[in-house]
């Protein structure tokens, strides 16, 4: 996280393997599992290592594993994108997951920045940080077509 007069830009990129498994196949359709392989891997970058960035990027670590939900989609006969079952669940699930984050981030900035930092300051920094674990995450996972969209191949 590069925080600049208040702009935040991403610093790091995530890589891993992912699988997907036809779990029901009808004339009328497929339902697709769609589930991450590995823990993905974060890198950095930039060069730049301020310490709110190694912050987030550790909270981000511990639960690169939680955020690994599986999810369902369901085609038409000839594939297309129809449906995710569960959605109402999955939301449920990260959203919870994003305020713990929320606050993993919260008590491990208390217990290393408190001494340096204003309470403006402190404040201005976890609202950028909800943002960004809001924006990284919970964007993905509004509606139906997010989450197709963030699991669908990029290009």
């Amino acid at each position: 996280l590069l925080i600049e007069n208040g702009d935040t830009s991403t610093v790091y990129e995530m890589n891993g393997r992912f699988s997907i498994e036809v779990i029901d196949s009808t004339a009328n359709g497929y339902k697709l599992k769609y589930k991450q392989e590995n823990t993905p891997v974060l890198k950095p970058l930039s060069a730049d290592d301020d310490t709110v960035t190694r912050m987030v990027f550790n909270v981000m670590e511990k639960y690169m594993d939680k955020i690994n939900i599986p999810v369902v989609f369901i085609t038409d006969e000839y594939g297309t994108f129809q449906d995710i079952e569960g959605i109402d669940i999955l939301q449920k699930e990260m959203y919870s997951i994003v305020a713990n984050m929320v606050k993993d981030f919260e008590k491990e900035f208390n217990s290393i920045l408190l001494v340096d930092v204003t309470e403006e300051e402190k404040k201005q920094i976890m609202a950028v940080v909800e943002e960004l674990f809001s924006k990284a995450i919970l964007e993905q996972y509004k509606d139906k077509q997010s989450i197709y969209n963030n699991f669908k191949e990029k290009k």
